[in-house]
């Protein structure tokens, strides 16, 4: 009778240590990437070839879908004394991430720029680093409206993520 009872014991033991086994493991944590919203200070110098360059400064919002696929929506303004927003973008953002931290871009969309409402296409590449919340990046794009030529713009931000 006891060794019926000890083998049965055992018998348990060894169930129960595989029921532990055999539960599911915990859901992935989401990527760092995915599903959050960014606010970006950015600097911007824009012209038409490098030795006459404009530079000025704005606020970017951004919502990553997911850690391929996000959306922009920038403001910008030039100078103290004119408007206060000078020309706005708005853009999708294909991704490739290279772990939590670094993630390379191509960035497509359109804006307007004020105050005559010229319209304009820009398209380009893009680098960002994260570290936690807070992120770096810089842009290269090409810009180009229906009133005047193909320009450069380069940007580069800092801002953080929640």
């Amino acid at each position: 009778m006891k060794t019926k009872i000890i083998i049965a014991l055992l018998a348990l033991a060894s169930t129960l240590n595989a029921a532990d086994v055999l539960k599911a493991p915990p859901p992935a944590a989401k990527t760092s990437w995915s599903d959050s919203i960014g606010l970006d200070a950015v600097a911007i110098a824009r012209g038409k070839d490098f030795r006459d360059v404009d530079y000025s400064g704005g606020l970017r919002l951004s919502y990553d879908l997911t850690a391929r696929l996000g959306l922009v929506l920038e403001a910008e303004g030039r100078d103290a004394h004119g408007v206060l927003v000078d020309s706005t973008f708005a853009g999708v953002k294909f991704a490739l991430p290279l772990g939590k931290t670094i993630r390379p871009y191509l960035l497509g969309g359109v804006g307007l720029k004020f105050p005559h409402h010229d319209e304009y296409a820009a398209g380009g590449a893009g680098l960002e680093y994260a570290r936690g919340a807070w992120r770096i990046f810089a842009e290269a794009m090409a810009e180009k409206s229906r009133s005047s030529d193909a320009t450069f713009r380069v940007t580069s931000g800092i801002g953080f993520r929640f």
